[in-house]
């Protein structure tokens, strides 16, 4: 699949923008920005450049460009951080409650953990909020992607409850949890997730994922990021790092490293 991805879209698209060869060691690598549409926006097209450049997704041109020209990072950080291990129904998530706390410490934040993570203390915190972080359960329905939701304790929140929600600072929202950058299989076109819902509620920077991830690899993916991101990254160019280092550390494991994709200016 990626070699058919690199041969019919990533080479003829990249030197038509004039990246056909990878940069030079040392030399930051060009942005851009993906739209895929249809079944295409299935796949990890941003897997099939990663030698090239450093991709971003966006669900539409208008959305990109909003958050262009929007302000960037303040100082003034406030973090919603939370990490739930336990929903109704679902396999127990062993490490997300730590990873949670370790995103809070890096903010000096308090997380809120397992039943402190409602829906309701969530929607109460998330607008004033300028960095947001979920380790937890999120649930994708193929057939209805708007049924596409965050599994919290004692409830969840939907894409279009999150997307409802106004969050004038947001500048960066990191979904450690599975499949939250897949919007189904029926209304393709239509970019309905939860990631788009956190982009359309007011969060310039979105980190999600296109499929399942591993509950053992994902907190060690965020620290990465974070780290990054604290040395001076943006946020493309930290998760770019951390899914080439994955890519390099794991090669064969394409499941691991393609799965988690940026969304942002």
């Amino acid at each position: 699949m990626l070699a058919w991805l690199r041969s019919a879209i990533g080479e003829p698209v990249l030197r038509h923008l004039g990246h056909p060869d990878p940069p030079p060691p040392g030399t930051p690598p060009p942005r851009v920005w993906w739209m895929p549409t249809g079944p295409l926006s299935l796949l990890p097209i941003h897997a099939a450049a990663l030698d090239h450049v450093v991709s971003s997704y966006t669900p539409t041109v208008a959305t990109l460009r909003l958050h262009r020209a929007r302000a960037g990072a303040c100082s003034d950080r406030r973090a919603l951080v939370v990490g739930v291990g336990a929903a109704a129904g679902l396999p127990r998530l062993r490490r997300a409650t730590g990873e949670a706390r370790n995103v809070a410490r890096r903010f000096e934040a308090e997380p809120l953990i397992d039943a402190a993570a409602t829906p309701t203390a969530i929607r109460a915190a998330l607008p004033d909020a300028t960095h947001a972080h979920f380790a937890c359960h999120a649930v994708t329905d193929a057939a209805d992607p708007g049924r596409g939701r965050l599994e919290l304790y004692g409830g969840s929140l939907s894409v279009p409850e999150l997307a409802a929600l106004s969050v004038p600072r947001g500048e960066l929202a990191y979904l450690s949890a599975c499949a939250t950058a897949f919007g189904g299989t029926v209304l393709l076109d239509e970019s309905i997730h939860v990631a788009s819902g956190l982009q359309l509620a007011g969060f310039r920077h979105v980190v999600g994922t296109l499929w399942p991830v591993s509950d053992d690899a994902a907190p060690d993916v965020a620290e990465a990021f974070y780290a990054a991101v604290d040395a001076g990254a943006d946020p493309a160019h930290a998760l770019h790092d951390v899914v080439t280092g994955l890519r390099h550390d794991h090669p064969a494991a394409i499941a691991l490293w393609a799965s988690h994709v940026h969304f942002g200016p």
